[in-house]
């Protein structure tokens, strides 16, 4: 992951428009990470991934996969990964 997110931020300079959004992977493994969310149209099961993604052109320059954040200490964990992610 860390390793993708490093080559996605190296290979392309992003608009000044950025957004932050939640993807949802669909998956039949069993898993921990797996999540439900009812809302979806096409895959209700599956991991969520935090992506940060240029605007304009949809690239994805950084992600994050949310493992849930059980307690104040994992929800710190959450914003320094997407504080070290943003700031490339």
């Amino acid at each position: 992951m860390d390793y993708a997110n490093k080559i996605f931020q190296e290979q392309y300079t992003p608009h000044c428009q950025l957004s932050i959004d939640e993807s949802l992977v669909g998956t039949h493994c069993h898993s921990i990470i797996k999540q439900y969310v009812p809302n979806k149209k096409h895959h209700k099961w599956g991991i969520k991934f935090w992506m940060i993604c240029d605007s304009i052109s949809n690239y994805c320059l950084g992600f994050y996969c949310y493992q849930g954040a059980k307690s104040s200490d994992d929800k710190e964990e959450i914003k320094k990964e997407w504080s070290r992610i943003c700031s490339g």
